[in-house]
C-alpha cells in the first residue's frame, strides 16, 4: 500500500517560519560580531549569512520560497483551468510573476537598472536605490489589472493576500527608499544601515512567508488536501 503524508499548512509555514527566524538571528549574529567585535569574516560564515549580500544563504531561501510560491500558484491555475474558471488566466499570470521573482532574486537583475536610472533622472535621498521607481510603478499596474481577481476571492484569502502584498512591499520598497537616503548619507558599512537592511528583508521574508500560508489554504479548501505519496511496490 502506498504511505501518504498530508501536506498541513500550518506545519509547512511553521517550519519555514522557524527558518525565517533562524536566518535573522544568524545575520544579526554576523553583524554583530562585525561591529562589536571586530570579527568580519568568520571562516567565511559573514557573507554566507548576512541579509546585505547577495548569492548566500539567506538570499537562496528567499529565491527558494517565490518558487514555491510560483509552484503553489500555476497548481491553482490548472485546476482552475480545468473548471473553466473566469479567473484562471489570473492565477497563471501570477505564477509568472513569482518565477520572475524567484530568478530575480537569485541573480539580482534589478540592481543593473539603478545607476542608469539614478543618472538619467538625477536621483537622490529615498529615491537613492532608483531601481524603485519601475517596481512601484509596477507593483501598481498589478493591483490596478488584479482588481477583480481579489473582489472574486473568498474574504479570508483576499485580506490574506492584501495584507502579505502589503508587508512584502512595505520592506522592498518602504524600507529599501529609507537604506537608500541613509546610504547616501552615512555609507553602507555601519550597525544603523545593517539594521535596516535586517528590517527590509524580514519584511520581505516574512510577508511570502504569509502569502505561502494563504495559497496553501486556499488549495486544501478549494482544490483538494496535498499529499506527497510513495509507493513500496517492488520492480519486477
Amino acid at each position: 500500500m502506498p504511505a501518504k503524508i498530508l501536506l498541513s499548512p500550518r506545519r509547512i509555514t511553521g517550519f519555514l517560519a522557524a527558518v525565517v527566524a533562524f536566518l535573522t538571528l544568524a545575520s544579526l549574529a554576523t553583524q554583530y560580531s562585525t561591529y562589536f567585535l571586530g570579527y568580519r569574516w568568520v571562516f567565511g560564515m559573514v557573507p554566507k549569512f548576512y541579509f546585505g549580500k547577495e548569492g548566500n544563504v539567506p538570499s537562496w531561501y528567499q529565491s527558494v520560497t517565490l518558487l514555491l510560491a510560483a509552484a503553489l500558484l500555476a497548481l491553482i491555475a490548472l485546476s482552475k483551468r480545468q473548471h473553466h474558471d473566469r479567473f484562471a488566466s489570473h492565477w497563471k499570470w501570477l505564477a509568472l510573476i513569482f518565477l520572475c521573482l524567484s530568478l530575480d532574486e537569485a541573480a539580482s537583475f534589478h540592481e543593473l537598472s539603478i545607476q542608469p536610472i539614478r543618472e538619467a533622472l538625477h536621483l537622490s535621498g529615498f529615491l537613492y536605490w532608483a531601481w524603485i521607481i519601475p517596481g512601484i510603478a509596477f507593483a501598481l499596474v498589478v493591483f490596478l489589472l488584479y482588481l477583480r481577481f481579489l473582489a472574486h476571492l473568498p474574504p479570508r484569502t483576499r485580506w490574506q493576500f492584501l495584507i502579505a502584498g502589503a508587508i512584502y512591499i512595505a520592506g522592498a520598497v518602504g524600507v529599501e527608499s529609507l537604506e537608500g537616503r541613509y546610504a547616501e548619507l552615512h555609507g553602507y558599512e555601519n550597525w544603523p544601515y545593517s539594521v535596516l537592511v535586517h528590517f527590509e528583508e524580514f519584511g520581505e521574508m516574512f510577508g511570502i512567508l504569509l502569502f505561502l500560508y494563504a495559497l496553501l489554504s486556499y488549495l486544501e479548501t478549494h482544490v483538494g488536501p496535498l499529499e506527497l505519496s510513495f509507493s513500496d511496490s517492488k520492480p519486477l
